[in-house]
């Protein structure tokens, strides 16, 4: 699971900067960095790809934690941001697309 920045209190973390471009936000995503076990087999779920940056930045955490992202899930995608393009190092299902 993944947190805002700073929600963390004990233990190291890991911390991954993405940006959301079409917010004009950068987002800072930080997890316990023995949250996930190394060589784990990982499935991302999320509710919206939209430019893909949260995403993205999620996989580079669970890959700093020495994890393997098998999939990247999405309710829903939006294809005329082309957040695909951004997740093409990895399998990607969405199961709404507009």
């Amino acid at each position: 699971m993944d947190t805002p920045k700073g929600k963390w209190r004990l233990g190291e973390i890991l911390v991954q900067h993405g940006w959301i471009s079409w917010q004009r936000l950068e987002a800072v995503l930080e997890i316990h960095q023995d949250a996930i076990p190394a060589n784990a087999r990982v499935v991302i779920v999320d509710d919206l790809l939209a430019t893909g940056g949260t995403a993205f930045a999620a996989a580079k955490l669970v890959e700093k934690s020495g994890a393997k992202v098998e999939l990247i899930a999405f309710m829903i995608e939006l294809l005329f941001l082309k957040g695909s393009e951004k997740l093409r190092p990895y399998n990607i299902f969405s199961v709404v697309q507009y």
